[in-house]
């Protein structure tokens, strides 16, 4: 059997020691409390902050209904306001009270997004990105297939209005 240098041996015992006593500190020490930060930046070193109310972000929450649908079947349109000058509309949320066959999509500018239901039921209510442009009118068109049922059919979009630079 190979023998290491009485050396080696000093050094594992030596290092084996200060592991120890670092271990040791780390397990006993508690958190610092937390200390109170002066910030004495002056007129000439300003605090950079950035004001995130300023920037014009508005949210936007609007709903349409459409009391009966055997009104408008087979093709329903839930109509929202006009995406206002100088804004454009950002849609992050959908969700609509539909007839059990209906087939709803989101409308706006040429641009379609088909908006499948995630499970059985009547409504549906879905995270979505869709942009509308000034002047552009948001519609959820929904394709009716009962035309003699008597539903209620109701849509709301939410997202927020961001200034067009």
């Amino acid at each position: 059997m190979k023998t290491l240098p009485v050396c080696t041996k000093n050094a594992r015992v030596v290092l084996s020691a200060i592991a120890f006593y670092i271990l040791c500190l780390t397990w006993e020490s508690t958190p610092a409390a937390p200390t109170e930060a002066i910030i004495t930046n002056g007129v000439t070193n300003p605090v950079q902050v950035r004001d995130i109310t300023g920037i014009g972000v508005r949210p936007y929450q609007h709903q349409a209904s459409i009391g009966d649908s055997a009104t408008c079947a087979p093709q329903c349109r839930l109509t929202f306001p006009a995406v206002p000058a100088g804004q454009r509309l950002v849609i992050t949320y959908v969700s609509a009270q539909l007839d059990a066959t209906s087939s709803p999509v989101l409308e706006g500018a040429d641009v379609t997004l088909f908006l499948i239901r995630t499970g059985p039921g009547t409504n549906i209510s879905l995270p979505v990105t869709f942009y509308f442009e000034p002047g552009d009118v948001p519609v959820i068109r929904i394709f009716q297939q009962n035309s003699a049922a008597h539903t209620s059919l109701i849509g709301l979009l939410v997202g927020h209005l961001v200034p067009v630079q």
